[in-house]
């Protein structure tokens, strides 16, 4: 890769992230089908592509970070209080998200890159038409405050 198709990727990890799409896939076609990059090396593009918006969320969420970490510090080990709580949602939320994540990762080092491009796509489309529509049915839905989540509500959160 020379350092244009760099700046793009990261531009398209940079908007599609904060939009209800999927940067991955947004991402994987721009690599692959126009960049014409390898197969076996999609995966760890996007991962580098994802650490520059894991800095970026960082920086930018930096005060909520502090002071979860402040929250957590008050009383380390009052697990009841953090378990129903912000901490205890995001806590979960992480572990469930890597229980889930770790095995598909692994499927898709493994799986994806002996398929055709053309199911490679089909497949990211389905994901996005089922993101879609998850997004759009969810409209009616009353909103709930960070105060009223606990560890339940991360668990399902990171597993989907």
């Amino acid at each position: 890769m020379d350092i244009l198709q760099i700046i793009v990727l990261g531009l398209v990890q940079a908007i599609t992230e904060w939009l209800p799409l999927s940067s991955k896939t947004m991402d994987t076609i721009l690599y692959k089908d126009i960049f014409h990059g390898s197969p076996e090396s999609v995966i760890s593009v996007l991962l580098f592509l994802h650490l520059g918006t894991l800095a970026a969320a960082a920086l930018y969420f930096r005060k909520e970070i502090i002071a979860l970490a402040r929250e957590f510090l008050s009383a380390p080990a009052n697990v009841e209080r953090h378990s129903n709580g912000r901490i205890g949602f995001l806590a979960s939320a992480l572990v469930f998200t890597g229980v889930v994540g770790g095995p598909i990762l692994l499927i898709e080092r493994f799986v994806l890159p002996t398929l055709d491009g053309s199911t490679l796509l089909s497949l990211m489309g389905a994901g996005l038409v089922l993101t879609g529509f998850l997004l759009t049915s969810q409209h009616h839905h009353k909103w709930r405050t960070a105060g009223s989540v606990g560890w339940k509500d991360g668990m399902l959160t990171g597993a989907l």
